[in-house]
């Protein structure tokens, strides 16, 4: 296994950083919404967050469309879209309630702040909120049945994943590919889209058939100083066998899409595939968040420090990792006192 290793190692390409992100919500501004300032401060803070990378790309092609379809809205309404009144916003928070059909009350807080907020924060006003009552009647949609908490992944753990290596068909690409990125997943604690930027010029193999892979920019990041993740024996191992039996190893990425070497997967591609082949073998609470849920779980049963599992993931506090194991900890107290 080291020798086909070795000989993969030859075969790394260190290319630069091919597509760039798509600025188009300047161009696309409905008229009559914003002020001609206001359309080229938007199209100058887009262009510095891309050019500074600031936002990963999917996080900006997403926080523009969800800025656009508030520009749009504002145009139906006949509206200015900044400065975004209190009512206006609330107008807009059940526009989502009613148009979008949406249920869960953190997708809804993320909408409305990557669309209301982020735009004002890109026109210069950094002290701009939504007001309380919008988070008043978002409360009250989680009291009245009309919205709940966003229904947490299973953990894919070690476990979970040694189970899904045995089913999964690897001689099927989509089952396979679906697969190494879950193990990538699991072993890096990163977020789908950050899985699938991983490029194999930014990974390091190791004698004993290990590989370490800088990351260079994660949400958390807010320096920049980017990090560096491991890979285990086993997920590299199923990489080599992966590029064998389905090619890629020219691939820029490590997670490659057989439709171009040079480009990611999106993340909505990666995840259908992934949630085909979990629920072809049973797994149907398990989403691309459970990775992290699953190392964290491991980490607190293995006995790793929280601190130090905290700084591995990126958290800047204790109180995911204590969300995560929340149950793993009342077990454990529940064992300690029973046991006093």
């Amino acid at each position: 296994m080291l020798k086909q290793i070795r000989t993969w190692k030859k075969h790394r390409v260190g290319q630069a950083r091919g597509h760039k992100p798509k600025l188009w919500l300047a161009e696309a501004v409905p008229g009559g919404v914003l002020s001609k300032e206001q359309v080229e401060m938007l199209r100058d803070s887009i262009c510095e967050i891309a050019e500074l990378r600031l936002l990963a790309d999917t996080t900006l092609e997403t926080n523009q469309q969800r800025v656009y379809a508030y520009l749009s809205w504002c145009k139906g309404n006949h509206l200015k879209a900044a400065p975004c009144s209190p009512d206006q916003a609330e107008n807009y928070l059940r526009h989502l309630l009613e148009a979008k059909n949406l249920r869960s009350s953190d997708h809804l807080k993320s909408i409305l702040s990557s669309a209301i907020v982020w735009l004002h924060r890109l026109l210069g006003d950094d002290d701009f909120s939504l007001p309380k009552r919008c988070y008043r009647l978002i409360r009250a949609g989680l009291k009245l049945g009309e919205l709940h908490h966003p229904e947490p992944s299973e953990p894919v753990t070690a476990a979970v994943l040694n189970d899904l290596a045995r089913k999964f068909n690897i001689n099927d690409r989509n089952e396979a590919v679906a697969l190494l990125g879950a193990m990538i997943g699991y072993d890096t604690a990163l977020r789908c889209s950050e899985i699938l930027n991983l490029r194999r010029s930014d990974m390091t193999i190791h004698d004993d058939g290990s590989a370490t892979v800088f990351v260079r920019k994660t949400k958390t990041d807010q320096t920049m100083r980017g990090a560096v993740k491991n890979l285990s024996r086993t997920t590299l191992a199923y990489m080599v066998r992966f590029h064998a039996l389905h090619g890629g190893h020219n691939s820029t990425y490590l997670v490659p899409k057989h439709t171009g070497p040079d480009t990611p997967y999106v993340p909505a591609q990666w995840s259908r595939l992934l949630r085909a082949a979990l629920d072809k073998y049973g797994y149907y609470n398990i989403s691309t968040h459970g990775m992290r849920v699953g190392w964290a779980h491991d980490a607190f049963n293995n006995g790793v420090d929280a601190v130090r599992a905290c700084q591995y993931v990126g958290w800047a506090g204790l109180d995911r990792f204590a969300y995560y194991n929340r149950n793993n900890i009342a077990l454990d107290v529940g064992r300690s006192l029973a046991g006093a």
